[in-house]
């Protein structure tokens, strides 16, 4: 990224775009690589700063350019779109990095902003459509967050519809826990699969934890998504 930045002469808003879309995918395969042979959920807090940087990075990629003359063709087709039909565009850029963080960061400022991204992005790219995966993401957060708010203690714990995605806790809105959570009740993995398009589509979601330790036997099951 660093050559890259030195090799602009003028450094224009479309090259800043691309600087940052760069930093975003390098900083999630670096994240993704460094854990991927680790059964442990809980090395990824040592990743907090990099999880914000994606976010941070992440909203600047969607926020409108103000200067559409200095984009690229390749800017524009990317982004093209005709009244509320979702963006597409074959690369990948934001939405796979954001749902890493997501699931994969336990800080609930961050992961929540990240699902408030994919949320406003309205868009697919290749395979990853961000509609979906914020959806996924809600729940994931739904699951780990009421998990620990019972383990604690209380009776009942959701989260409540609505963008500020609060976790309302024996009918009163609490805040989640800041990490570290305990490895027990963290989600180790989920399955997307069965996506059904539309204006109301589902997807069958196949959950694994593992409540009594990684060693021993995962626990696993299913449910139906709406987004």
């Amino acid at each position: 990224m660093a050559n890259y930045v030195k090799s602009c002469h003028k450094f224009t808003d479309n090259d800043n775009r691309v600087e940052k879309s760069l930093r975003t995918q390098h900083t999630a395969t670096f994240i993704w690589l460094a854990r991927c042979t680790e059964l442990e959920e809980s090395g990824f807090d040592a990743y907090i700063p990099e999880f914000a940087s994606i976010v941070k990075w992440s909203r600047i990629l969607i926020t409108p350019n103000p200067k559409p003359k200095e984009w690229c063709l390749h800017s524009k087709l990317a982004t093209l779109s005709v009244s509320n039909v979702p963006r597409f565009s074959l690369n990948m850029s934001a939405i796979p990095p954001l749902y890493l963080v997501a699931i994969k960061c336990r800080d609930p400022i961050i992961r929540r902003e990240a699902i408030t991204i994919l949320e406003e992005m309205n868009g697919r790219e290749g395979l990853w459509d961000a509609r979906l995966h914020a959806k996924a993401a809600r729940r994931w957060v739904e699951v780990e967050e009421s998990s620990a708010f019972i383990y604690e203690g209380a009776q009942s714990a959701y989260m409540e519809m609505g963008p500020l995605m609060r976790m309302i806790v024996d009918g009163e809105v609490r805040v989640p826990q800041k990490i570290p959570m305990p490895e027990f009740l963290r989600v180790h993995d989920m399955d997307l699969r069965d996506v059904t398009e539309g204006a109301s589509g589902t997807c069958s979601i196949t959950w694994r934890t593992y409540p009594n330790g990684i060693h021993e036997p995962k626990m696993q099951w299913q449910e139906i998504l709406h987004f």
